[in-house]
């Protein structure tokens, strides 16, 4: 059996794999500073909470490349370009760390705060 990772990306070097790279950066960005500006207090919580999960789950696309350089390295365990690349996107994923934490306090002290 034969299987093929075209649906993903043609390779590194396509536009799409390329644009989804630059585009993680700035969904990250988009993300981050949305949480710090908006996660700060429970007040309309219900449409914070409806807001943040979703532009998770639009992120969720974002973890294509990833996705893609770590079934290329499983494939060629030496191919450099795979393996960087799998170290770029850990790079860039962690950097949504920040919004992750201050989501998860908001549920939390929102929780608190009905005393649920």
């Amino acid at each position: 059996m034969e299987w093929s990772l075209k649906e993903l990306y043609d390779g590194f070097d396509s536009p799409e794999f390329k644009s989804d790279m630059k585009n993680i950066k700035t969904e990250i960005d988009k993300i981050v500073k949305w949480s710090r500006l908006n996660l700060k207090d429970d007040s309309d919580a219900g449409a914070k909470l409806e807001t943040f999960i979703s532009m998770k789950n639009n992120f969720a696309k974002y973890y294509n490349p990833r996705s893609y350089a770590f079934l290329v390295a499983q494939a060629h365990a030496e191919d450099q370009d795979a393996l960087k690349n799998m170290g770029l996107c850990e790079e860039l994923y962690a950097e949504l760390v920040p919004a992750d934490f201050l989501f998860k306090k908001f549920v939390l002290d929102w929780a608190i705060n009905l005393k649920v």
